[in-house]
């Protein structure tokens, strides 16, 4: 968080914050104000000596943290709220957001924020199943960033969809390429079009004698099948 935005906090909730570190992003800086409102008023319900103040306040696997030095169930209920709300809530924007795997890392971002935090960060090709066979016969670089990835992704006209994980799928979705614009091979199957189309752009040699061999296999197992 800026040091503005920190600041504005610090001078708000003297008591409850005092020094304590502050490390999450501007986009949840009203987040913060609307959890620390009620939490400073609860606080001050309390006798003085049992009054808690903030030990830390962070980002932990994508959501809003709060650490006291003690609490009770009324105060626990207002950060638990908060935890919920930053799950919905950009870190970097404060736009809404989703929260969304990042190689290691969980983070809570808006659309536009993952893509461009997706665009900047190195990607380990062997991570990416589909990623790895679009890569595998143009670089020998083991990670790649965002753009790419993208560039590599927006390069292929027949996808199947079985290889694609989780993993993967969240990438192509921070990178807002949608797996649903490649068509997949067993569908494509049943469209010779489209197979034509495709199959013109990715092979290397005649399509007429590629149909062939399948016509041949497919003969060949029916023959099999008959005996």
């Amino acid at each position: 968080m800026n040091p503005t935005y920190q600041r504005a906090l610090r001078a708000a909730y003297p008591r409850l914050l005092g020094t304590a570190p502050i490390g999450i992003g501007d986009g949840w800086y009203s987040l913060a104000r609307d959890m620390l409102d009620p939490l400073d008023e609860e606080c001050r319900t309390m006798p003085e000596v049992e009054r808690p103040t903030v030990e830390a306040i962070e980002q932990k696997y994508g959501s809003l943290r709060v650490h006291l030095t003690n609490s009770t169930p009324e105060l626990e209920h207002i950060l638990f709220k908060a935890e919920e709300q930053s799950e919905t809530t950009c870190e970097k924007c404060g736009k809404p957001g989703l929260l969304r795997q990042d190689e290691m890392w969980w983070v809570t971002l808006c659309h536009v924020c993952a893509r461009e935090r997706a665009e900047k960060a190195l990607w380990c090709i062997s991570n990416y199943p589909w990623l790895a066979m679009l890569a595998a016969w143009r670089t020998k670089a083991k990670s790649l960033d965002g753009r790419a990835c993208h560039e590599l992704y927006l390069s292929a006209t027949l996808t199947d969809s079985g290889i694609l994980n989780s993993e993967e799928r969240e990438l192509m979705n921070m990178l807002q390429i949608g797996d649903d614009v490649d068509p997949s091979f067993e569908r494509l199957l049943t469209e010779p079009d489209k197979l034509r189309a495709a199959l013109d752009e990715v092979l290397t040699g005649p399509l007429d004698k590629f149909m062939a061999e399948i016509r041949e296999i497919r003969e060949k197992r029916e023959r099999e099948d008959n005996k």
